[in-house]
């Protein structure tokens, strides 16, 4: 059976069944990933504590999905490149580098913001 022989709905259907076992599996498998979905939990639960705007949330929650999407693409980018090139390999290792750059960058980036939104609540909270 072809892809074309599937109706559009089982296809959809299996589309999502296979993005959540992707989802699972970073979970599962990656260190990284679990770590940035305990800080992405923890921080929409400090926002629930601190009662944000909903513009807050809007980019606390861009910030939190770009994360984990981030991750996940670099965890993929990883996997793909150990396996084309199972031995070591400099310019490998640079695309390695280069996609962990990424997440770093963006992590950096993502705990301004949550600085930023948070920081009146704990200073009012502190004061």
């Amino acid at each position: 059976m072809g892809y074309r022989d599937k109706s559009v709905l089982k296809r959809w259907k299996d589309g999502f069944i296979f993005a959540g076992k992707g989802i699972r599996l970073a979970f599962r498998e990656e260190r990284h990933m679990r770590f940035h979905v305990f800080f992405g939990l923890a921080a929409v639960l400090l926002g629930v504590v601190c009662g944000i705007a909903l513009w807050q949330w809007t980019v606390l929650l861009l910030a939190i999905a770009g994360m984990l999407v981030l991750e996940m693409v670099n965890s993929a980018l990883e996997r793909l490149v150990n396996l084309v090139s199972p031995e070591w390999n400099k310019t490998a290792g640079d695309v390695k580098d280069i996609a962990a750059g990424a997440v770093l960058i963006y992590a950096v980036f993502a705990v301004i913001i949550g600085v930023m939104i948070f920081m009146p609540f704990l200073w009012e909270w502190l004061s």
